[in-house]
């Protein structure tokens, strides 16, 4: 597979994709190849979503004309609410309430609606403070304790809920901005106490996390279960707020954008620094969602949470711009040509070519991001893309959805878990995410139907059934029960293929001289690459 990938797309091309001066019309036909692709499995119904963090310097019609159908804006609630001496939420200032307000107002009889996004973990009530999270160094995080109380965090939520759904536009709540398993685990006495109270067991030392050999795992190895729990506490702490707002109106919209790359660090790689030096509060643990799903640009996802979680995505967007310091603790080279008229946005031609990739890839809708980053260019190509492509598309045949995979990537979620906590370089953490990206975008430059996998989500055959064959490479831990299933499908089902090497061996398994490292190896030990955000 990697003679023939090489041949195909050598290394250095293939990273010329996203650095293209010109949109030349291969590229149309690339896109055209993939909308083709997909039509087999067609919606129906113009149903694909637009949305867009909302400017205030930006016209409505501006948002109007790129078919934006919902904007958000962030809300800094230390700034906004406050707690009265009834113990009731209530504006902090006649002004804040006005300027909170003035959003909806400016976009009524629009169309479009309006979601708000508070910064909750910035809330900070007497008697229940705002508890950051800490890392192992002691260091505090961006986001709250998770197994911090939340009586007070849903009256507030439920506060503005009650305070804006009186406006025929408004879009519903986004309760985080990827909040995020820190890595390693927060070590907050909440966190802590509740794990040793229900495992019976120590927190994993740091040590634990390089000592464990290579190779298959039990299923209840500590560093698995203190990952399990904290995700748990995660997703408990976002109910019970969804549970607070759909008691008091159960057809709000609540939404919740997961962790993903930037929050994640997925974007940085710093040469030869040990941890100590190199941890920052950004650093948390990449959401499930941003694991399977495979998309060459995506900077974030918006999704919609209810009592089950958050799998369902309403759109899939990029970080128009590209943070330099001192904005970003980190250098940050774009992975796109860059705008000739604005430092921080990309060029109007890399602007066009992954509204057109997102769309062809079959996703349900793509967030805009036009704040600091929009010219007039790029509002015009919005506009010229949602009128002449999307909208055309979808009205004469649906929205695009990705087709049923015929193949799969399986993801070891326990590898990414062990290698949280890195040795010399924060982007040996995501060494087998590279792998994995690498072997997905060969799958789609050659049109063929693939899934990602978790390794956490195959506890049984049937869920894995369907594919005729499961490639993976770079795996150095599978659980116990996960090498149960992959067995029982290598000799049932299909092919079960790895690199050489995977640590993991598995008698069934097909042990191939597959190389997905290219990536991985032009960064390893230098700053970032462009592959560091693919």
């Amino acid at each position: 597979m990697d003679e023939t990938y090489n041949k195909i797309n050598p290394p250095e091309k293939s990273q010329k994709f996203f650095r293209r001066s010109s949109f030349l019309i291969k590229d149309y036909l690339f896109y055209l190849c993939l909308l083709t692709l997909f039509i087999p499995g067609l919606l129906c119904g113009y149903d694909f979503n637009i949305i867009s963090n909302i400017d205030e310097k930006f016209a409505v019609e501006e948002y109007k004309k790129i078919g934006v159908q919902m904007g958000w804006f962030y809300c800094d609630c230390s700034q906004t609410l406050t707690l009265n001496k009834d113990g009731n939420i209530e504006w902090k200032s006649a002004d804040r309430e006005k300027k909170i307000k003035a959003v909806f107002e400016k976009f009524k009889g629009s169309g479009i609606k309006v979601s708000i996004i508070p910064d909750l973990w910035r809330m900070v009530f007497e008697p229940e403070k705002s508890l950051l999270t800490r890392d192992r160094w002691g260091r505090t995080g961006k986001f709250r304790c998770f197994a911090d109380q939340t009586a007070l965090l849903e009256k507030a939520v439920c506060f503005l809920v009650s305070e804006l759904s009186s406006f025929p536009n408004f879009g519903g709540i986004c309760l985080d901005d990827e909040a995020a398993v820190m890595a390693g685990g927060a070590m907050n006495k909440e966190i802590v106490s509740g794990f040793e109270k229900e495992y019976g067991m120590k927190v994993p030392p740091l040590n634990m996390y390089a000592d464990i050999p290579h190779g298959i795992i039990s299923d209840r190895n500590p560093i698995l279960l203190w990952n399990h729990y904290q995700q748990k506490c995660l997703l408990n702490f976002h109910l019970k707020l969804v549970a607070a707002i759909k008691k008091l109106r159960p057809e709000c919209p609540v939404y919740i954008v997961p962790a993903d790359s930037w929050i994640c660090g997925k974007t940085i790689s710093i040469p030869n620094s040990p941890p100590e030096t190199t941890k920052t509060y950004r650093l948390g643990q990449l959401d499930a969602s941003a694991l399977n799903g495979f998309h060459l640009y995506t900077q974030y996802s918006f999704h919609a949470i209810d009592d089950s979680g958050w799998d369902k995505k309403i759109a899939t967007g990029q970080c128009q711009a590209q943070f330099i310091p001192p904005d970003s603790p980190r250098t940050v080279i774009p992975i796109y040509d860059p705008c000739a008229v604005s430092e921080k946005s990309i060029s109007v031609t890399a602007f066009r070519r992954y509204v057109l990739q997102t769309f062809a890839e079959g996703e349900s809708g793509i967030g805009y991001w036009p704040v600091a980053a929009f010219t007039p260019a790029h509002f015009s190509a919005a506009a010229d893309l949602d009128k002449n492509f999307i909208k055309p598309f979808c009205e004469k045949t649906g929205n695009l959805s990705r087709l049923p995979g015929r193949a799969a990537i399986l993801f070891s979620t326990s590898t990414y878990i062990f290698n949280d906590i890195w040795k010399t370089n924060p982007i040996e953490r995501f060494r087998h995410n590279h792998q994995c990206d690498a072997l997905a975008y060969f799958l789609l430059k050659r049109g063929i139907p693939f899934d990602i996998i978790l390794e956490s989500g195959i506890d049984t055959t049937s869920k894995i059934k369907n594919y005729g064959i499961i490639i993976s490479s770079g795996v150095e831990y599978l659980t116990e029960s996960c090498v149960r299933t992959l067995k029982s499908y290598a000799r049932e089902v299909g092919k079960l293929v790895f690199d050489k090497e995977t640590k993991v061996k598995i008698p069934e398994a097909i042990y191939a001289g597959l190389n997905a490292e290219f990536w991985y190896a032009a960064i390893e030990g230098q700053y970032q690459r462009a592959s560091d955000m693919e």
